[in-house]
């Protein structure tokens, strides 16, 4: 009986052994399949590829036709769906708006023309002011200095010149050394040496006075000297700032200029050729010019979509993301045309992911057949270099 049970319990172990094991396997299995939902790697050198994902084309590039100028449609020449070429005939507008254009274009062409002229002139004065500044302001110092020294010419009074107070001392002192040996001898008065000190500390103080305001006058004409420095230079960058304003508005009304005469040749064109012209081959997606209706300037008149090759945006994974870059490969399949793994190129990568998460990649796919692809949903599959 003991036996029996042994046995029993080794088999028991043996089915959970056994259990244990495939529910490993199957726990490996779903593993590499979640993993295969976002990137396959092979473990040689040759490149792997994603799953299949679903995206959506669009048409590779659409231009939108506007006007230039205010027009009436008198005809629309296209459909929606019609295929066309550059410069083929959107609409036809009315010649008569296309004469007031050239002559309005005319006469702003010539008010941009003599802008440019006054605004030139101006400028031409500012350069010649600037060119005569410096013979200018040299003339107008001499002139200030000139009548600032004939301001300080002293009069003949003696403290007013320091020369002339040097030597009215002089002369009073020797006054007082005679008037003192003479008295010291007792031929003068004591009254007469009294007046010569007198008359020398009269002649020091003099003397004083005159060299303080000599002092004082060589300072001023330093300081008049520096006020006419900066004087200078002001007026030498108030004249620089009005020429480079002056030289702003020239080329301002240049570019204006440029604006009027491209308006002009366009509204001669228009005079010549009185229609709106495709930009580029494409297929019409829009029109909405209609006979009859008055277009202003900027206004829509058709939208063109180029479908030589279109585009396909696909929601990718950030690791899907991170294994591809611009430039690389892509096979794209697209049942409803029965298009099969067709060669295309990764075009743009978002640098961020959107709102589910999950970055928007833009592939570029040639449509050499011209097929209507836009709106079609596609199976994309990346090819992935090992390593990425």
């Amino acid at each position: 009986m003991s036996r029996q049970m042994n046995i029993r319990t080794v088999l028991a172990s043996g089915w959970y052994i056994r259990g244990g094991v495939a529910l490993l396997t199957l726990g490996v299995v779903a593993s590499a399949l979640i993993a295969r939902n976002t990137i396959v790697l092979s473990s040689g050198t040759a490149p792997a590829s994603s799953d299949a994902l679903v995206g959506l084309v669009r048409p590779g590039e659409v231009t939108t036709v506007t006007t230039s100028a205010p027009f009436t449609v008198t005809a629309v020449e296209v459909r929606v769906g019609d295929e066309v070429t550059a410069g083929q005939p959107l609409v036809r507008i009315d010649s008569a708006d296309a004469r007031r254009s050239v002559e309005d274009a005319t006469v702003e062409l010539e008010r941009a023309r003599q802008d440019v002229l006054e605004r030139s002139q101006g400028m031409a004065r500012a350069q010649q002011v600037i060119a005569q500044f410096d013979v200018s302001a040299d003339a107008a110092e001499a002139l200030t200095l000139a009548e600032r020294d004939l301001q300080q010419v002293p009069t003949r009074q003696v403290k007013d010149s320091t020369e002339r107070a040097a030597a009215a001392l002089d002369q009073a002192f020797l006054s007082l050394q005679r008037v003192e040996q003479l008295s010291a001898g007792g031929l003068v008065a004591r009254q007469q040496v009294d007046e010569a000190q007198l008359a020398f500390r009269l002649a020091l103080d003099d003397f004083g006075i005159a060299s303080r305001t000599a002092d004082a006058a060589d300072k001023l004409r330093k300081a008049q000297q520096t006020d006419l420095m900066l004087r200078r230079n002001l007026a030498r960058a108030t004249a620089q700032q009005q020429l480079v304003a002056q030289q702003a508005l020239v080329r301002q009304a240049g570019l204006v200029l440029k604006q009027m005469q491209a308006r002009f040749d366009d509204a001669n064109v228009r005079l010549t050729d009185p229609f709106i012209k495709a930009p580029r081959a494409g297929v019409v997606t829009e029109v909405v010019a209609q006979p009859g209706d008055r277009l202003m300037p900027g206004a829509l008149v058709a939208r063109l979509a180029v479908i030589d090759h279109v585009q396909i945006d696909v929601d990718v994974t950030p690791l899907l993301a991170n294994a591809i870059a611009v430039g690389g490969p892509a096979e794209v399949s697209i049942p409803a045309v029965s298009l099969d793994r067709a060669a295309a190129t990764v075009h743009a990568i978002a640098p961020l992911p959107a709102d589910n998460g999950k970055y928007v990649v833009q592939l570029s796919l040639p449509n050499p057949r011209r097929a209507r692809l836009a709106g079609l949903a596609a199976d994309v599959t990346f090819t992935l270099t090992q390593g990425k």
